[in-house]
């Protein structure tokens, strides 16, 4: 029986992982826009994006869905993606399903996920991202 301890420690901290990535996935949930974005530390000019993330029921699959709107002097250019949350509710990647309008998001923290406000933060092509949405 001793034996079996150390296995069922690691098993509790892998479904305890899994939990939390659902709960942050399903406070996800919703319609998102940006209200601030800088790259290395300057603002830029996002107004008017919408991000909406699907119903997921179970991120260990993999199926997470969601499509992002943003307006463009030629009409609105959207894309459907999949995102998957990981490493215990704390990171986050977006995959555009091969846009090439749009380009992925790897890796990005989340430093912040309350009701009303997302926080996250990644690095693309050596620039620092940091974008801060608000639930609509």
């Amino acid at each position: 029986m001793k034996n079996l301890a150390p296995l069922l420690f690691i098993l509790s901290l892998f479904f305890t992982a899994c939990s939390i990535d659902q709960v942050v996935v399903n406070e996800l949930e919703g319609t998102w826009s940006t209200s601030t974005a800088t790259r290395n530390g300057n603002g830029f000019a996002v107004t008017g994006d919408t991000w909406v993330f699907n119903s997921c029921t179970d991120v260990t699959q993999g199926d997470c869905t969601g499509t992002y709107t943003t307006p463009s002097f030629i009409g609105p250019l959207s894309s459907s993606f999949e995102y998957i949350i990981y490493d215990a509710g704390t990171k986050l990647s977006i995959d555009f399903n091969s846009s090439s309008t749009f380009p992925d998001v790897t890796d990005a923290n989340i430093e912040e996920l309350t009701t009303t406000t997302l926080t996250v933060n990644y690095t693309r092509d050596g620039d620092y991202y940091e974008q801060v949405l608000e639930r609509q």
